[in-house]
């Protein structure tokens, strides 16, 4: 036994050592608008390109993108590191590279990767053509500080044909605005990616990001499973904040969902529809049950519909959604609304704020079976329609200053009777 304890002692002590010499012997790779291919990568004779700085990497080397702005006419791919040792695509300090990739004249994405473990910090990428950035089948790759404006298609994408090839995924402290500009004429608009796209892709995390004034949804996730979304800032999308289609296994929380009425972003003269859940892609493109959906600690305001169920024409209905702790004031058509399916089961919403003016709907087909109510707060609307569960307090919550734009006005007062009973959301 004492041999063996010494033997697996030695192994991990060489590859812990490897893996600090690995790290101990990283290189930094500059590339600079002046730079040249030609040149060894230096901060004194930088690249031009970040195909070739990526090429020469190895796992765990940083390439810093000097400030201004790159015109790349051939497409840029990221080579990838390995486990440990990412390959670092990385802003200069204190300086903001720009890559404006309309100069791009071919008919594929003009950004994108190649392999798995990297990281991509402090980028501004405007002007696509098709995707801002996009990530077919990869794994493991961590977009962090970047901002994406006035791409054609969405700003992100990340999936692949089939489920299993596209995962892991970091989306942090980015900005997504003017995407999805295929339909940003108001007289074609027929089909739209979302801002960010999560497509049959799975341990993604999304957060601490701003997504607003995109002519598509904001955050879209299509046939994809284990997605977290927390944190963001989703306002002034077309028709959808937050579209969650045929997938499973997701959490959705401490998120800010509003419109501001921005006529830009109305679909058919109406603002945007907060978080809705859909059957639209259907198993014709291997959608996932919509099952365990964790919904809370979220902000949905001044939508056209806060919480929504469609099946588009396929069944399947909605299983085992927690909604909880959320605040919804002011669903201009209906707070909850949900297309009736009989398999519909499981699904428990409460220690939620509904409160509403009082000729708004608050509810329709949520009283059906599948759905229980307890411990909310409901003020306002067309109290026929309320769901009574036990706990329920019907009194004004007591915010700040509802139906303002700024999340401040939501938070509840300190003699606010859902404050001491743990209903809405913290988030405030």
């Amino acid at each position: 036994m004492e041999i063996v304890h010494l033997l697996r002692f030695s192994l991990g002590s060489l590859v812990a050592s490897i893996a600090l010499s690995s790290t101990a012997f990283a290189t930094n790779y500059y590339v600079a608008t002046n730079g040249s291919d030609s040149n060894p990568g230096t901060i004194d004779k930088p690249f031009s390109t970040l195909c070739i700085a990526t090429l020469t990497m190895q796992p765990g080397d940083t390439v810093y993108m000097r400030g201004g702005t790159y015109r790349y006419t051939t497409r840029q791919t990221v080579r990838g590191g390995s486990a440990g040792a990412p390959k670092n695509v990385v802003a200069y300090p204190g300086e903001t590279p720009i890559l404006d990739l309309s100069y791009y004249a071919g008919t594929d994405d003009p950004f994108c990767a190649s392999g798995a473990y990297i990281v991509i910090d402090g980028l501004d990428f405007r002007n696509s053509k098709r995707h801002g950035v996009s990530f077919y089948k990869v794994h493991d790759v961590t977009l962090r500080n970047c901002n994406f404006s006035n791409a054609k298609g969405s700003a992100i994408y990340f999936g692949y044909s089939a489920l299993g090839y596209a995962y892991g995924l970091t989306v942090e402290n980015c900005k997504a605005t003017y995407c999805c500009q295929s339909n940003a004429n108001p007289l074609n608009r027929t089909t739209w990616p979302p801002a960010i796209s999560i497509d049959r892709a799975s341990n993604v995390v999304i957060s601490n990001s701003t997504v607003s004034n995109n002519y598509g949804e904001g955050i879209g996730i299509r046939c994809s499973k284990d997605v977290n979304i927390s944190g963001n800032l989703v306002l002034d999308n077309f028709s959808v904040g937050i579209y969650l289609d045929d997938s499973s296994d997701l959490t959705v929380s401490s998120n800010y969902v509003y419109s501001t009425g921005d006529s830009r972003f109305l679909r058919d003269g109406r603002t945007m529809y907060g978080i809705c859940l859909s059957h639209e892609a259907g198993p014709e493109l291997g959608g996932l049950p919509l099952n365990n959906i964790l919904i809370t600690n979220n902000v949905i305001t001044k939508t056209h519909v806060s919480f929504y169920y469609a099946g588009f024409g396929h069944t399947g209905g909605i299983q085992n959604v927690r909604f909880t702790r959320n605040t919804i004031c002011y669903g201009y058509n209906y707070m909850l609304l949900a297309e009736a399916d009989p398999a519909h089961s499981g699904n428990v919403f409460s220690n939620n704020i509904f409160y509403s003016a009082p000729t708004y709907n608050i509810q329709k087909n949520l009283s059906l079976p599948g759905f229980s109510f307890s411990a909310n707060c409901w003020w306002g609307g067309v109290q026929s329609q309320r769901i009574n569960g036990a706990g329920d307090i019907i009194a004004d919550p007591k915010m700040a200053s509802p139906g303002n734009n700024a999340l401040s006005s939501y938070k509840l007062l300190a003699d606010s009777p859902a404050l001491k009973l743990q209903i809405g959301s913290l988030l405030p």
